[in-house]
């Protein structure tokens, strides 16, 4: 992926259930969501 740059999410929640990659606010770019058992955590990339 070019121009990638990784960053550090904050996310607190210790166990994580389920990770997802998707364009989830349709704006062209592959975004992400962490679920843990007690929360659901939305990244949105920027194009």
């Amino acid at each position: 992926m070019a121009g990638f740059v990784p960053e550090v999410l904050p996310f607190g929640g210790g166990t994580i259930i389920e990770i997802e990659s998707g364009d989830f606010n349709g704006d062209g770019v592959a975004d992400l969501v962490v679920a843990s058992p007690s929360s659901v955590r939305g990244y949105y990339s920027n194009p």
